[in-house]
């Protein structure tokens, strides 16, 4: 254990963090070169807060979840940063220093931390029962009586919605529509009463209408229990919906951070800005929607200049393709990383 990180900017005596992500960064080493998945992020999510993480495909988003999990797969590893986290006890650890697979990060793994993958199906286990897959973390951190860990996982079925949770309980995950499938992943994440909840893009390849109930249950869950959430997603209707506070990751970095009030009406970033611009509204009548203009760079032997400078139109000739900007905050919690706003670049690492 080690004693509460010392923070002066985001940290304060009548905050209660749950996680204090210092300066992570995630490498995978391959062939080709050192791909860098996450690049000194840095952030903090309060008891009882919906934190939002946005961006496109391949920008670090999974990644930084995985790290909080200690699940990054090999040959990735973290190689800088801290995740400090407040246990139930009150006491702070760093899981970026404990063994991936010891004792220290397996008693919170699933318990006071749970995860919603992104993928139900190839989440669940084909082979074992939904019954036996939702007692097993019950029976490792909350009891080890079976009739006990039975209930709670009948408790569970019946408070994500699943009628009939008894019979459903003796079932496969292959008897399950999508929607009641990542309604199981969901029990299971609550089951133990997690201290913070990670949600991967729980409604990827949802319809619309199972999406909605899935956040409404995940909203209820987070009120009822007063959990602290990380939610994932590329979808800024979900973010402005559900959410207290985001980051707008892009190449591993964030390149935007505050409330959702300050992304949604002064976005300050030019990427923020044209995912915005990519979202449709109610009441607008284009004909075609805008895009972002190119693909997102391959984080392998990149240039020491701002990461979204090719696709930027907005970018300074000298500044944007010639040093990379820092994070800097503007106004309260609200913070960017361009040179639109501050001429302070990142220092060297």
């Amino acid at each position: 254990m080690m004693d509460a990180p010392q923070r002066t900017d985001q940290m304060t005596a009548a905050a209660a963090p749950v996680i204090d992500v210092q300066d992570l960064s995630v490498q995978f080493t391959l062939d080709e070169g050192t791909l860098k998945a996450v690049d000194h992020v840095s952030f903090v999510i309060e008891e009882g807060e919906i934190f939002g993480l946005i961006g496109e495909s391949g920008c670090g988003k999974t990644v930084t979840a995985q790290s909080l999990m200690r699940l990054v797969p090999p040959p990735g590893r973290i190689v800088t940063g801290q995740i400090n986290y407040r246990t139930e006890h009150g006491d702070w650890i760093d899981l970026a220093a404990v063994d991936a697979v010891g004792p220290a990060i397996r008693s919170i793994r699933g318990n006071e931390i749970a995860m919603i993958f992104q993928e139900p199906m190839s989440s669940l286990s084909p082979i074992h029962s939904i019954g036996n897959q939702l007692m097993e973390a019950i029976l490792l951190h909350v009891t080890r009586s079976k009739r006990e860990a039975y209930k709670i996982a009948l408790d569970m079925l019946d408070l994500v919605g699943i009628a009939n949770p008894a019979r459903r309980m003796e079932e496969y995950p292959h008897h399950f529509s999508g929607g009641m499938r990542q309604r199981v992943m969901i029990a299971m994440a609550l089951s133990c009463r997690p201290r913070l909840l990670i949600a991967d893009e729980p409604t990827t390849a949802l319809d619309v209408t199972v999406q909605a109930q899935i956040l409404d249950l995940i909203a209820r869950a987070q009120s009822q229990f007063q959990m602290a959430v990380l939610y994932i997603t590329h979808d800024l209707g979900i973010i402005a919906e559900i959410c207290d506070r985001v980051a707008v990751m892009y190449l591993g970095k964030i390149v935007e951070q505050g409330s959702v009030r300050d992304i949604f009406h002064n976005p300050m970033h030019p990427y923020t800005r044209r995912l915005l611009a990519s979202t449709p509204r109610i009441g607008q009548h284009a004909t075609r929607l805008q895009s972002i203009e190119g693909t997102v760079p391959i984080p392998i032997g990149l240039p020491k200049a701002c990461g979204f400078q090719s696709r930027c139109p907005d970018k300074i000739a000298g500044f944007c393709d010639a040093a990379a900007p820092a994070l800097v905050e503007i106004e309260g919690e609200h913070s960017v990383r361009c040179f639109l706003h501050s001429e302070r670049e990142e220092e060297a690492s």
